[in-house]
């Protein structure tokens, strides 16, 4: 298949999947900090992972698992390797049995989302050698979702990944986990230069 003849398409696609990529490794990076912070703090672990922010919301381990299959699940259609896709890797919101197995344990976490880095890293170096599809189609039991291809990636796999990233996130620091805003932030890189201003502050 030639490269995309769209490169501004292609060029969104990929600063798309970086972000996710950063983002996983944000989040592996608490991940670990709350597995240290729980053995020192003599959290019970199964009480982690099933936390849920609400009632009817589903639990750390499930968002998880929804996040790492969502994400390796819009790689593989962004590859055009559907045939062996199941609904649970689309960010679908089914019944929890439809989902793959939990992690057990907080330190499983950071493995898991170094796996599914490692498939957006794949599937960025793919993608620089061709076309991906101009439609994508998620067929769920009960209908067919379909989406023009920077749609799919920026108004549906970007917000989805950021919401399970964050309800994590929150998840664990509802528990009583020390966490800041700033172990979120991308591995410790800021987006910007700092510079002093001529008073001799920083802002």
């Amino acid at each position: 298949m030639n490269a995309s003849p769209n490169p501004i398409a292609g060029l969104l696609i990929a600063q798309a999947l970086s972000q996710c990529e950063d983002l996983l490794i944000a989040l592996a990076q608490v991940f670990r900090k709350s597995a240290s912070a729980a053995k020192a703090r003599g959290l019970d672990e199964a009480t982690l992972l099933a936390a849920r922010l609400a009632p009817d919301m589903l639990s750390l381990a499930y968002q998880v698992r929804i996040l790492c299959d969502g994400l390796e699940g819009a790689a593989a259609q962004l590859r055009g390797e559907t045939q062996h896709l199941q609904a649970n890797h689309v960010f679908n919101r089914g019944a929890p049995e439809q989902f793959g197995p939990l992690v057990r344990t907080l330190e499983e976490v950071a493995p898991l989302l170094e796996q599914t880095r490692s498939a957006l890293a794949a599937t960025r170096a793919v993608l620089a050698g061709q076309e991906a599809p101009p439609t994508i189609c998620l067929r769920l039991p009960s209908h067919t979702r379909r989406f023009a291809l920077t749609d799919f990636v920026w108004r549906y796999v970007l917000p989805n990944a950021y919401f399970h990233a964050h309800t994590c996130y929150a998840a664990l620091r509802a528990q009583g986990i020390p966490l800041g805003k700033g172990d979120l932030d991308l591995h410790g890189t800021p987006c910007y230069l700092m510079e002093k201003n001529e008073t001799g502050g920083a802002q």
